[in-house]
């Protein structure tokens, strides 16, 4: 299951994607708030379900007034010589920052595609960190029809930990993300991590030493999602 597919069920099932457009573009529009906010509003396609090139996602986030955009790490290792310094530019003078990137490697499927992922994950590593770029992220999915819940705990926590060893020698933390919609975890065979609790066992396997911090979110109906920030070291 591709994140884009997985993100467009997971958004039609909440709704929460149309929901929370307005409030972060509206908030990105007063200027006068920014210096006093840690956190800006990204427009991040992908994650909406939506194909976009990174030129494409980045005249967007202009026109309709966000902070920032998704960074495309294939296209950054593609540019030449003082290519990602140009760009860099260019989204400076555009007033747009760069998010936290996607983690490049799929690791939920088989052992092949997981080690051919691992094993370009240096370099890409190394074009982020030319970027600045400190912050890598992904989500977890709930539930699989394949692996019990032990199964796939110890995969997860084999391959994650794999991926962060390879980010922190580039300076980068890894972020994850549980989805908690029970229409979700219900969805197949085996339930998997979908609290806040359950993810934190699995960083604590993952990692041996980590930072967390969870976001403040107003109080939510039962089946809605949440979205916490883990560092591993």
């Amino acid at each position: 299951m591709s994140d884009q597919l997985s993100r467009r069920r997971f958004l039609t099932a909440t709704g929460a994607g149309a929901a929370g457009l307005p409030g972060l573009v509206s908030s990105a529009a007063r200027p006068a708030e920014q210096s006093e906010r840690k956190f800006y509003a990204i427009l991040s396609c992908g994650r909406l379900g939506f194909k976009c090139t990174f030129q494409e996602s980045v005249a967007l986030a202009e026109k309709h007034g966000f902070e920032g955009v998704d960074p495309d790490p294939e296209y950054c290792a593609s540019l030449s010589g003082d290519g990602l310094p140009r760009l860099l530019d260019d989204l400076k003078a555009r007033k747009l920052k760069l998010g936290a990137a996607g983690l490049p490697v799929e690791f939920r499927q088989d052992e092949v595609t997981f080690n051919r992922g691992l094993e370009r994950l240096p370099a890409t590593a190394a074009v982020l960190e030319r970027a600045g770029l400190r912050r890598v992220s992904t989500w977890v999915l709930p539930s699989s029809n394949e692996l019990t819940y032990l199964q796939n705990f110890r995969q997860h926590a084999y391959r994650l930990r794999a991926c962060a060893k390879v980010l922190a020698d580039h300076g980068q933390k890894l972020g994850l993300e549980y989805v908690a919609p029970r229409t979700f975890w219900r969805s197949e065979r085996h339930p998997f991590v979908h609290t806040l609790s359950e993810m934190k066992e699995l960083i604590t396997t993952s990692a041996s030493s980590l930072i967390a911090g969870t976001g403040s979110t107003p109080r939510r109906p039962r089946g809605t999602w949440r979205r916490y920030a883990v560092r591993m070291c």
